[in-house]
């Protein structure tokens, strides 16, 4: 798999939750493998890797993760499944 170089960094902030998610772009394939985590103001303190195809300009959806607690056990779902500009 070739990259791009691209590089993506996001904050989502929401009511309950604040997450970043940084990723590369990896241009073949359309795809951008990405790291995420509840920063401070999270409380769940989750992190993990995204697996995320582009659809176009405008979309991403989720297709793989793997998540895990500020504990070091697993954690359930990264809660979006697709993005949209």
């Amino acid at each position: 798999m070739t990259c791009d170089g691209a590089v993506l960094a996001v904050t989502i902030v929401e009511e309950h939750f604040l997450m970043f998610l940084k990723g590369q772009i990896h241009e073949n394939n359309k795809t951008m493998i990405a790291n995420w985590a509840d920063i401070p103001r999270g409380t769940n303190g989750y992190y993990g890797k995204l697996t995320l195809p582009i659809d176009s300009n405008t979309r991403l959806h989720k297709v793989n993760e793997t998540n895990y607690s500020k504990s070091g056990g697993s954690s359930c779902c990264f809660g979006a499944s697709t993005w949209q500009r």
